[in-house]
């Protein structure tokens, strides 16, 4: 992966024509998840025989809670977009002792791209002291 953020930019893209393509408003969508959720809550043995026998009215609440789901994952990919990231090619990774590796929305661990943090340094030898530091081996990361 040379430039991760173009993986997010066609992720973006292929949502924002997803989401044009829907016919109900995000409340709609919004008011399906909550109604599922509820079930979830209140009656999942319904909702999972439900699902088994594939009950159209639950299978209709699923279609509309897409869109709230896809407008979700649209804003995760944004602030993806908008945050400073890094692929580590190297061993490790050498970050503030209080702070943690994190991957951006979009991306798995074992993909190793991760939001740049104060101190980010890659290196495939670790310095003898890390004072005020760790070290995450991307050999076993993900």
């Amino acid at each position: 992966m040379t430039n991760p953020k173009a993986k997010i930019a066609k992720k973006i893209e292929i949502l924002e024509t997803e989401i044009a393509g829907f016919e109900i408003t995000l409340e709609e969508s919004e008011q399906a998840r909550q109604e599922i959720l509820q079930l979830m809550k209140s009656d999942n043995a319904r909702l999972n025989q439900a699902m088994i026998d594939e009950d159209v009215e639950i299978d209709a609440l699923f279609a509309k809670s897409d869109l709230s789901i896809k407008v979700s994952e649209l804003e995760m990919l944004r602030q993806t977009m908008a945050a400073e990231i890094a692929e580590v090619t190297t061993r490790f990774v050498i970050i503030r002792e209080d702070e943690s590796l994190v991957s951006p929305g979009g991306f798995h661990p074992s993909e190793k791209v991760f939001v740049k943090t104060e101190v980010f340094i890659q290196t495939d030898k670790l310095p003898r002291v890390l004072s005020g530091c760790k070290a995450y081996d991307m050999d076993k990361v993900a």
